[in-house]
């Protein structure tokens, strides 16, 4: 889903944990209509997150803590990223207690956008992060729970998303107070990806991707 088309009314410039941001920049109402362009590569999350107004639209909101970017390969009808600017932030494992602020705000950003650009019909939203992430900087994905997406296409995305691989963002947050830092059993996680392919909703067991999909 590209949002393009869709006019945006920005997000709160206030996070749930009270904390204050600067000024919003929305790409999907500030200046003229631009062609959608995504970063490349390995560490594509952190070039827009350094420089969300070079993304020629695929920044679609940002503040000085967070970007708001598109999924380029949606696994649901609605997937969008929020993703830390801070340049250290390369991925969970890197997180400490002293992260919760950043943590919440990125959840606060990414329950408004949800709530904001939602289809009426749309199904619940799921707000977290993959143990071992695909991608260079943090981001927590914002992902709608029909997990329909046009890329969705292999087991091991269905499984990215419908197991404990994906780690909802207040479990990470209660382990950062619990532990004082973020952890995960890398062995483990990698081995969730070759589970069985099981409906996230009735929990019925399918043999194929078309199948679990039709």
């Amino acid at each position: 889903l590209l949002l393009g088309s869709r006019a945006a009314d920005g997000v709160s410039g206030r996070g749930r944990a009270g904390a204050s941001t600067a000024p919003v920049k929305d790409a999907l109402t500030s200046g003229p209509p631009r062609k959608w362009v995504f970063f490349s590569g390995w560490d594509a999350l952190m070039q827009c997150a350094m420089h969300p107004e070079r993304s020629g639209g695929g920044a679609l909101w940002w503040d000085e803590r967070v970007v708001v970017i598109v999924d380029k390969y949606p696994k649901a009808r609605h997937h969008w990223l929020v993703v830390a600017r801070e340049a250290a932030m390369i991925e969970p494992s890197c997180l400490k207690l002293e992260h919760l602020p950043l943590l919440e705000h990125m959840l606060s950003v990414g329950q408004d956008w949800a709530a904001r650009h939602r289809e009426p019909s749309a199904a619940p939203f799921r707000y977290g992060f993959h143990a071992i992430p695909s991608m260079q900087q943090l981001h927590l994905h914002v992902i709608s729970q029909d997990l329909q997406g046009s890329g969705m296409n292999h087991k091991k995305h269905w499984n990215s998303f419908a197991t404990v691989y994906f780690r909802d963002a207040c479990n990470v947050m209660e382990q950062l107070r619990e532990m004082e830092h973020a952890c995960v059993d890398e062995d483990t996680a990698s081995n969730l990806l070759k589970n069985p392919l099981e409906c996230n909703r009735c929990h019925e067991r399918f043999q194929t991707m078309p199948a679990l999909k039709s």
